[in-house]
């Protein structure tokens, strides 16, 4: 589980970075993955992949914290995937 999310973050972090809002919008996404209760190297690859696909959709300019844990909440909930907790929001969802 350890080795999958430090994968997660490696290629997280190897992205090229435009700007810092893209770094921290991916350290939001990245902060409510790391939450979860399983993990897999597949998931986390599509996991990557929708979080990529909303940031060339949408992007952000401001709050891009919180836009990124938002984007990782919508795939958790498309994905039905289950979250122990989100230590941003300090309780369970």
């Amino acid at each position: 589980m350890a080795k999958t999310l430090l994968l997660l973050a490696f290629m997280i972090f190897s992205l090229p970075v435009n700007a810092d809002s893209k770094e921290t919008y991916f350290q939001g996404a990245l902060s409510v993955y790391s939450q979860l209760d399983q993990f897999s190297k597949s998931e986390s690859e599509k996991f990557l992949s929708f979080v990529k696909s909303r940031w060339e959709q949408e992007g952000c300019k401001s709050d891009c914290l919180q836009k990124g844990q938002d984007v990782a909440l919508e795939y958790v909930n498309h994905t039905e995937s289950h979250i122990v907790k989100v230590t941003n929001y300090g309780s369970k969802i």
